[in-house]
């Protein structure tokens, strides 16, 4: 009887504690996502996104721009220490400006980057 009793509660306890790892590793994400898309610009064979990545610990704030063509991404510039993009403009048919922000303690300033646009990898 006190064999049964002891066998019941570490059952209980196991499935207890099964069931918390269960959830905690089904719902607990590492590292937050906290990117935000300020803009996508779409062309005949792909898109370019752009996103600010906020700053934390390790990182700088900053912007990413981001060619996706189909499932596959791939990064195309990153612009360190960067707030948010004012505009963008095509710069005949094979670049791209774009006018970005940066917050500073005696006010804000901008800054315009021109950037080659890719070629299309689908042939």
């Amino acid at each position: 009887m006190k064999r049964r009793i002891t066998y019941a509660i570490f059952l209980f306890l196991g499935v207890t504690v099964a069931g918390t790892l269960f959830y905690f590793f089904s719902f607990f994400q590492l590292f937050e996502d906290n990117s935000r898309l300020l803009e996508k610009i779409e062309f005949q064979k792909y898109s370019i996104k752009v996103y600010h990545v906020p700053s934390d610990a390790t990182i700088q704030s900053s912007i990413v721009i981001i060619k996706s063509e189909g499932r596959k991404d791939s990064l195309l510039a990153k612009f360190e220490r960067f707030d948010s993009m004012k505009e963008f403009r095509l710069v005949g048919s094979d670049s791209i400006e774009f006018t970005l922000l940066r917050i500073q303690d005696n006010g804000m300033s901008e800054h315009l980057e021109k950037l080659a646009l890719p070629p299309s990898e689908n042939y």
